[in-house]
Order: C-alpha cells, then sequence, then structure tokens
C-alpha cells in the first residue's frame, strides 16, 4: 500500500516528462495545433479523477475510525439529496423541451439536485448566523 503513491507520482512525473518533451524536442505535426493539448488535458484529468477516488479509499483502509466522520458525512449528503430528491417534481417545461430535456425521471433528479443545493445555501447561511451570533454574546 505505501508504494502506490510514490508510483502514481512517479506516473505523473513521466508523463510530464513527455508532455515537455513532445513540446519542446519532437518535430512532429502531433503537438501542434489543439488536438495534443486537449488530450493532454484529458489524461491528465482522468489520472487526477482517478486519484481523487483511490487516495482517500486508502486512506479509509489505513485509518477507518476517521473514515467514520466521512462515511457520516456522505451519509448526511445522500439524506439531504433523498429529500430534495423526494420532494422535486418531475414537470417538463416547454423550456426544458427547447434543450433537449425531456425525460421526467432527469427533471426529478435535477430537481432534487437543485433542492439539495439551496438547502445547503440554507444551512450554512443558518450556521453562519448562529456562528456570529454566539461569537457577539461572548
Amino acid at each position: 500500500m505505501k508504494f502506490i503513491k510514490p508510483a502514481l507520482y512517479a506516473l505523473v512525473a513521466l508523463i510530464c516528462l513527455y508532455i515537455v518533451y513532445a513540446i519542446y524536442v519532437s518535430d512532429s505535426s502531433v503537438v501542434t495545433g489543439a488536438g495534443f493539448g486537449i488530450t493532454v488535458t484529458f489524461i491528465l484529468s482522468v489520472i487526477a479523477a482517478g486519484a481523487a477516488i483511490v487516495f482517500p479509499i486508502i486512506s479509509m483502509i489505513s485509518h477507518p475510525k476517521s473514515a467514520i466522520r466521512a462515511l457520516i458525512g456522505v451519509g448526511l449528503i445522500v439524506v439531504v439529496f433523498l429529500i430534495g430528491y423526494l420532494v422535486a417534481g418531475n414537470e417538463i417545461l416547454i423550456s426544458y423541451e427547447r434543450v433537449g430535456f425531456t425525460s421526467p425521471s432527469a427533471s426529478k433528479m435535477v430537481g432534487g439536485a437543485l433542492n439539495m443545493m439551496y438547502m445547503a445555501i440554507v444551512a450554512v447561511l443558518g450556521v453562519t448566523i448562529y456562528a456570529e451570533v454566539k461569537n457577539l454574546m461572548k
């Protein structure tokens, strides 16, 4: 397990060295234009997404007590989304159809995500106001 992180760092370093080589040393027409940049961006994005998924899992396995708090947070997010999803409607408006959005289940999913965001904003504002009032009382 402790060899995964250095191996990933080495892989990213090798990819970066290849990119520098391809840009500055190679005479190839492959590196000219936007196609090369988009390809490199895609590859690095996949590596970053993979690292964002793998490293927290490794951390949870190596520190299970701290993983409980993270799992509680994820569970709370899921519960808030479920509440938002259950409250959301599944109507399809004319403006939705103009952009090719015609599925009632997708409309309900988007409505649930929006409701979750609204609940999160209200919760953050509430906690912020509570913290400020509590500090004023000291």
